[in-house]
């Protein structure tokens, strides 16, 4: 049943507007960690019609979905409407600057909707205990919850208001298919991309294995080439030994062999011999496991029900995507400016530790005027203020990896433009500051960071002629 309410009801439990047993379309798209929307076509001669626009709710399959466009399309005599999952009400609260440190992902969520204000209208369930630390600087709701997702590695679930992130178990539910040909309706993909035969595994503050490099036992089997695919790989929470191998070891397990996606029509498919194989993926749901039996390639692989559309009038899956996602450029560039921002965020907070670490040059901060990046350096503009304001510069170089994902931030450099008049020069190196004053008095500073290059301590070592 699908069901129409006004944009301001809160019982979903009665017939609202009305029912819109017309409708000649209605379909969800959910994506496992994205999107979750709606698309419904209803004739424009129907009275019920008046009922969708911007702003109300539609239920189906038991999920609340609010309108967001509408178009009338006359040739066809249908009114053609998308909504989003009304977990995407989170998109309009907005958070100034939340920090989890060394939090559970269930105390993150908490913030976030503490926040935001909405403690009285979703509820939220994880079962991720790791520790772990996300701050939420000018972000929306919803992103914060995204972040979420990626900060802890967990597994988004949208069901109305209750908001769920979960580790990312199998989900194992026996749905077995079996692939070994090029059947109408099937897209198959394998990539050896991320395929590696051992790692270089980098934890906290530097800590490495006392082997440095943990290899995949069959690097020397016959499905890789005669060299070693290692790269270096950091894990941040990793503060042991013992927890940095095995993270390491749960790593390189998840790259020994190819990346596959599978996208399945079931709209092709129905008209073929093979469609019976395929017929249990028409009732997975989003984070469900699916063993793929590949003939071919005589090995069976394990994977993840990524994405879902479904007909809610037939009550059936018309796509299942398996396995790893297919980015489109704009996917890449999105994910990538999100990796940008939020690596940005740390060189922020990593200046801004000198904001109270300083003060014994007598330096006030305030804002971030600028950040930029040219080749492979970060550059940073603070204003400062001190009587009047001047401006403060930051260098950091960083790495990245194959799929173009910042990896670490170091601090190269810091000059000033303060021109406070005691201060004539200040000079950085790698564990110091040497400052010569206007006076012709200098002082030394020695500074300590972490792992990422953060200013994690400054103390001043000698001052003199």
């Amino acid at each position: 049943m699908i069901t129409i309410y006004d944009k301001k009801e809160s019982n979903f439990s009665t017939n609202g507007l009305g029912i819109l047993d017309k409708c000649s379309e209605c379909k969800t798209l959910e994506k496992l960690n994205g999107i979750y929307e709606i698309k419904l076509s209803y004739p424009l001669h129907l009275e019920k019609k008046k009922y969708l626009k911007p702003f109300n709710i539609i239920k189906a399959d038991g999920q609340l979905f609010r309108i967001y466009h509408v178009e009338k399309d006359t040739p066809s005599n249908l009114l053609r409407v998308s909504g989003r999952h009304i977990f995407y009400d989170l998109n309009h609260y907005f958070i100034e600057d939340r920090r989890a440190v060394d939090k559970k992902a269930i105390d993150a969520m908490e913030m976030v909707l503490d926040e935001a204000g909405l403690t009285d209208i979703y509820t939220i369930e994880s079962d991720i205990e790791a520790l772990n630390t996300q701050y939420f600087i000018r972000r929306s709701a919803s992103q914060a919850m995204f972040m979420v997702s990626n900060r802890w590695k967990g597994e988004l679930f949208r069901d109305n208001f209750h908001i769920k992130i979960n580790g990312r178990h199998l989900n194992d539910k026996g749905v077995t298919v079996a692939h070994g040909k090029n059947i109408t309706g099937i897209n198959e993909k394998l990539s050896a991309d991320e395929v590696l035969t051992g790692i270089y595994p980098v934890g906290a503050e530097g800590l490495t294995l006392p082997e440095k490099y943990l290899i995949n036992a069959q690097w020397s089997g016959a499905d890789y080439p005669d060299f070693k695919l290692i790269k270096r790989v950091d894990f941040k929470e990793a503060k042991d030994e013992e927890s940095l191998r095995q993270m390491a070891e749960n790593y390189l397990y998840e790259h020994a062999g190819f990346a596959v996606n599978y996208q399945v029509d079931f709209i092709q498919l129905e008209h073929t011999k093979e469609y019976e194989e395929y017929k249990p993926l028409l009732k997975v749901s989003i984070g469900d496991t699916v063993t793929v039996k590949h003939k071919l390639l005589g090995v069976d692989f394990k994977i993840k029900v990524i994405s879902i559309e479904k007909d809610i009038l037939r009550s059936q899956n018309t796509k299942v995507e398996l396995g790893k996602p297919l980015y489109t450029l704009d996917q890449y560039i999105e994910e990538f400016k999100e990796n940008v921002d939020e690596n940005f965020q740390e060189v922020d907070e990593s200046i801004g530790g000198i904001r109270t670490q300083l003060d014994d040059l007598g330096v006030s901060y305030t804002i971030v005027k600028n950040i930029s990046i040219e080749e492979n350096m970060i550059h940073v503009t603070y204003e400062v203020e001190r009587g009047s304001t001047h401006q403060y510069h930051a260098d950091y170089s960083f790495t990245l990896d194959d799929s173009g994902r910042m990896t670490s931030i170091t601090l190269e450099g810091i000059f000033s433009e303060l021109l406070l008049k005691e201060v004539s020069t200040l000079i950085v190196d790698m564990t110091s500051f040497d400052i010569v004053y206007a006076d012709g008095k200098k002082a030394k500073y020695n500074f300590t960071t972490d792992s990422s290059g953060r200013i994690t301590a400054i103390e001043k070592v000698w001052e003199g002629e």
